[in-house]
């Protein structure tokens, strides 16, 4: 009889094993996609005082995420609700959860072994979604797509290393409506019709050389500013799929594909994280998509990044890596600017912070320089600043600082401030000129100001408002010849990657108030309520103003006496936009669907001076041919499933 007990006993433990083993949370060291709604609830819970402080260094990792859930998880009633209990539980699950062979739910394949003691994981599944938007104006409509579907590996390599390969195809539409062209050198600040205003390196030959020029589009199906692509490199237009089908953009339904990969690994109790990789990224941010540095709109590119925790208020960030192609040669007007050989960049930066209760602060450089074997950028420890002194002014260098002052349980306030260019120590757009340095297109940076608040009555719900300038000609940057690694041809050193910037995603010579509501009220709902006053120099048409669009170049000759204006020097845009969506994960039916609904409403106009370009006059509003008023409002919906 003792033996049955036993025997019982015995399969009871193995079932309980095999149930341990069939169904498990895995914490590996893979990124969490920095897109991912479970940001909003880690950003809330920080602001609580709930859980550990976070790095300004995004994406985080799966460990990272679940164990600030455990931890809220663990604490009572009366700091976490039942109601964001729940919500916490449904996103571990969703996020973390592996069954040992397939499962339907997640249409993956997960295996979990550990020959010699080692554990080896592979997770291998697909997903899809798609995404569609329409947009209704009053001067036409225009409709844009994406049905992206995808598969992955991932899993990890012991306890230290973890891997992650994402592959995936986007049948794209995104049609450009053509406004005109942007003059990439300013016109005016001097004289010399052949250095100044002119293109001098695309057509350096020519008795009589004309200005450089890109041409300029709208994406109408989209919110303004919104839209970011989804495929890598080049899209094959499906009315073509032969090699001369290739194309820069997809004005009607089109092919293209991608890839993002990782191996991450992390030692000494987690205090040092490698990650090498291609992936979306956020540094120093104060809010989403806030940052003036490295923003989660940028395009991903492939880097080494690395995170080393000195003390829990002491970290040091880095990243190096190998920026893209604009792939744009569609948009070249009377000049060769956007071909990829100009574009062969590498981006360095690094990041040092201080963390305490009430205050935190990053500060850091960042380098944008042609692609060559340097040490100094490849070395995290040497300040880029102090290195290029020692080398010669070949590279864009820049500065960055945040500082954000916390109220646990109630929010926090903050100031980002970014330095592209200034005139050294000149009143004439230097650190001298103080206030006046809002006039000197010299002075090129951006900053930001904003706060950020808990909504206590509703689960995970946070208000913030934000303002946002650029300043002209900030993160673009003059061409470069004659440098050593590449004698023959100019170099593009703009901020940007992949045709966007790097920072911000407005362009230069711009402002914004932000004001966004974000919440989580059940486990399966995620809505958020957005509203958006914006300027912009116009970037195109025959009162542009210069140093508006991401191309622009700084005049070379003269540049000391430029000066700008904001609304007051030529033809701006307005926008006022006031958005909502949500999202609703039908996993509370036991079914691996997400659906998405979105609208907006847009209203924009110009204003214009009265005086010459370039110079201060009086605006007012203006409804023209050129520069038309338009109002309408932009619909969306979309779908995933097995995410």
């Amino acid at each position: 009889m003792k033996t049955k007990k036993c025997v019982v006993r015995l399969l009871f433990i193995q079932i309980l094993l095999f149930a341990a083993i069939g169904r498990v949370f895995s914490q590996t060291y893979i990124s969490v996609p920095i897109q991912d709604e479970v940001y909003l609830i880690l950003n809330n819970a920080q602001m609580r005082g709930l859980c550990p402080s976070l790095p300004a260094y995004r994406p985080y990792t799966e460990k990272q995420v679940e164990t600030a859930i455990d931890t809220l998880l663990s604490l009572d009633d009366a700091k976490v609700s039942p109601k964001e209990k729940a919500v916490l539980e449904a996103e571990k699950k969703r996020l973390f959860y592996r069954k040992t062979g397939f499962d339907f739910h997640r249409a993956a394949y997960y295996i979990h072994t550990s020959p010699d003691k080692v554990d080896i994981s592979a997770d291998i599944g697909g997903r899809f979604g798609a995404f569609f938007s329409d947009g209704l104006y009053n001067t036409g409509n225009s409709f844009g797509m994406d049905l992206v579907p995808a598969v992955y590996i991932r899993g990890n390599l012991g306890s230290h290393v973890s891997y992650n390969a994402d592959v995936f195809g986007d049948v794209s539409m995104a049609p450009l409506t053509y406004l005109g062209s942007t003059v990439v050198t300013s016109l005016r600040g001097g004289t010399s019709t052949a250095t100044v205003g002119t293109d001098i390196w695309a057509h350096e030959t020519e008795t009589n050389p004309r200005p450089a020029t890109v041409n300029v589009f709208d994406n109408r199906a989209f919110l303004p500013f919104s839209y970011t692509k989804i495929w890598d490199g080049s899209i094959y237009m499906l009315s073509n799929m032969t090699a001369s089908g290739l194309s820069g953009w997809p004005d009607g339904v089109g092919f293209g594909f991608g890839m993002n990969a990782e191996i991450n690994a992390s030692f000494l109790n987690d205090r040092i994280f490698f990650r090498f990789g291609r992936v979306y990224r956020e540094w120093g941010g104060m809010d989403d998509s806030a940052s003036l540095i490295l923003n989660s709109r940028a395009r991903p590119f492939l880097s080494l990044d690395g995170i080393i925790t000195i003390f829990p208020w002491l970290r040091f960030s880095f990243v190096t890596g190998v920026l893209e192609m604009p792939n744009a040669i569609y948009i070249s007007g009377e000049n060769p600017y956007v071909e990829a050989a100009r574009y062969q960049n590498v981006f360095s930066s690094d990041m040092i912070e201080l963390d305490f209760k009430y205050f935190d602060m990053s500060l850091g450089t960042s380098a944008i320089w042609p692609k060559r074997f340097e040490l100094g950028y490849l070395f995290p420890l040497f300040n880029k600043v102090f290195y290029q002194n020692n080398i010669g002014d070949y590279d864009n260098i820049n500065l960055f600082l945040n500082m954000r002052g916390k109220w646990p349980g109630v929010g926090s306030v903050w100031f980002s401030f970014y330095l592209d260019e200034i005139n050294g120590f000149s009143k004439e757009g230097g650190i001298r000129s103080g206030l006046e340095a809002f006039t000197w297109d010299r002075a090129m940076f951006a900053f930001q100001v904003g706060a950020k608040a808990v909504v206590p009555w509703i689960p995970f719900t946070n208000v913030s408002l934000r303002y946002t300038k650029i300043e002209p000609y900030c993160y673009t940057h003059q061409m470069l010849k004659n440098t050593p690694w590449f004698p023959s041809t100019y170099i593009s050193e703009s901020y940007t990657n992949n045709g966007t910037s790097l920072g911000y995603y407005l362009p230069p010579n711009s402002d914004e108030l932000r004001i966004s509501f974000d919440t989580r009220p059940t486990p399966y709902v995620n809505a958020n309520v957005t509203y958006q006053f914006i300027r912009h120099g116009a970037d195109y048409g025959s009162r542009q103003v210069d140093g508006s669009s991401l191309y622009s170049e700084l005049s070379p000759d003269h540049r000391d006496n430029m000066r700008s204006y904001f609304l007051q020097d030529g033809a701006y845009q307005w926008f006022t936009m006031l958005s909502g969506a949500v999202s609703w994960r039908l996993m509370q039916f036991n079914v691996p669907i997400t659906l998405n609904a979105g609208a907006g409403l847009v209203y924009s106009w110009f204003t214009d001076s009265d005086g010459n370009l370039g110079e201060k006059g009086s605006y007012s509003v203006i409804n023209t041919e050129e520069y038309p008023q338009r109002f309408g409002m932009v619909l969306s919906a979309g779908v995933k499933i097995f995410y």
